[in-house]
């Protein structure tokens, strides 16, 4: 298992959304943080040819940093919307996001299960700045089931384009998304049926949807790819330090060692100012590497 830093730093550090140039600076004082592996986001409607015309600064300075990039997260946010049109246009974004991944040297892409555009989320009801609606607008004739098969073979297909590349896909269980628990991204998962697809288990997020996290994670087995630790008290889905809240991260990283995850767990701190997150990173590295010791122990 290995410890790394999560997109939500930079976020935080820089605002929502990020620069490209707020990343290059960023991706040095996780280097400073005492980390060696880190995530990107990157929204393929907004500035993905940007990253890709200017690939050359992305990997120099994940070099320059001796970082490894442990996952880039692409913002589709149609990609599974039954406007077929729509849900195209996003998929041969997702795949040039697939092919900037390999070039920069990649192997796994994030996403999460977004409402697309005929889901209407209602403003002002994020929990925080950059999630989703906490309360959305159903279309008169909307129907589930067609809504979920259409789903089911999106993913499907953007699972085949990132084997394509070298890469795992891996969905993030989101408060707000059409799906949000173990189950329901599960079910996604095992419904598209493709060997490199698995979950991002976001540990804030399933504490804020009452899940027993010793009972998901091995659950989850061999599906579970890649982990996000942050804490909150249950109540909501904010992503606040370790000890900020009640989950019980040493209880977590047992579960994890128990069913054989050697994967990436990534601090995914945010809900402090921007001159404090970068000290919360770095300590909160610290803590989960003491989690792992004493797991591994």
């Amino acid at each position: 298992m290995k410890i790394g830093c999560a997109a939500l730093y930079p976020i935080t550090r820089y605002g929502f959304p990020y620069s490209l140039d707020d990343y290059l600076k960023a991706v040095g004082e996780i280097r400073a943080a005492g980390f060696d592996a880190c995530e990107l986001e990157i929204n393929v409607d907004v500035d993905l040819d940007e990253y890709i015309q200017r690939i050359d600064e992305v990997r120099a300075a994940l070099d320059k940093n001796r970082m490894t990039l442990s996952a880039v997260i692409g913002v589709v946010q149609q990609a599974f919307s039954t406007d077929r049109a729509a849900a195209d246009k996003t998929l041969g974004r997702f795949e040039r996001l697939c092919q900037f991944i390999e070039k920069v040297g990649g192997d796994t892409a994030c996403i999460c299960a977004y409402m697309p555009k005929e889901i209407e989320g209602v403003p002002g009801t994020e929990m925080y700045r950059g999630s989703p609606p906490l309360q959305v607008r159903v279309p008169r004739g909307f129907d589930w089931d067609l809504f979920w098969d259409n789903a089911v073979a999106r993913f499907g297909r953007m699972a085949r384009f990132a084997a394509e590349h070298g890469q795992r896909l891996v969905i993030e269980n989101r408060v707000g998304d059409f799906v949000n628990t173990s189950d329901g991204v599960l079910k996604l998962i095992e419904g598209a049926g493709e060997p490199n697809a698995g979950c991002l288990l976001d540990v804030a997020h399933t504490h804020a949807t009452k899940e027993h996290l010793t009972l998901v994670i091995p659950k989850l087995k061999r599906r579970l790819m890649y982990v996000h630790l942050a804490d909150n008290d249950g109540s909501s889905s904010h992503h606040l330090p370790a000890g900020r809240g009640t989950l019980d991260f040493p209880a977590i990283f047992r579960s994890l060692k128990q069913i054989g995850y050697t994967g990436y767990a990534n601090v995914d701190f945010g809900g402090v100012p921007a001159d404090q997150i970068w000290d919360e990173v770095r300590g909160g590295r610290d803590y989960f590497e003491r989690c792992l010791a004493e797991a591994e122990a």
